[in-house]
């Protein structure tokens, strides 16, 4: 629901959150734009299992991953951070071309047929 109407559907002390509920019988969540965005958001983001532990051979800190490996230090992790960033840009410049071409090849298309009605109605003629 709009951010603006949340206490309104939420009611003095959750009273008509909580009258709907005993009414239906259901559960009621009752949530704003926004935090169905952040929400969304957060849903979306790829999360690594593991703990960081420091190393007793080094004092370093390093990245064990839950399901078993080797440990992956600090400053590894923000180098496979960089190249992540790096394939999301390219693969967003890649995308971004597709979408260019494909869009020249419907407006060709469009074209095509523009000119296949106009062929047609001088037959007509």
């Amino acid at each position: 629901m709009p951010d603006y109407q949340l206490s309104l559907a939420i009611g003095k002390d959750g009273q008509n959150a909580r009258l709907s509920a005993r009414l239906t019988g259901w559960r009621i969540d009752i949530k704003s734009e926004t935090q169905l965005e952040e929400e969304e958001a957060y849903e979306k983001v790829d999360w690594a299992e593991g703990e960081w532990v420091v190393d007793p051979d080094t004092g370093e800190q390093v990245w064990q991953p839950a399901e078993g490996g080797p440990a992956i230090s600090a400053e590894d992790w923000a180098a496979g951070s960089e190249d992540e960033e790096d394939e999301v840009e390219e693969s967003a410049e890649v995308e971004e071309a597709e979408t260019e071409v494909e869009e020249s090849a419907g407006v060709q298309e469009a074209e095509t047929e523009v000119e296949e009605s106009a062929e047609v109605e001088e037959v007509k003629e």
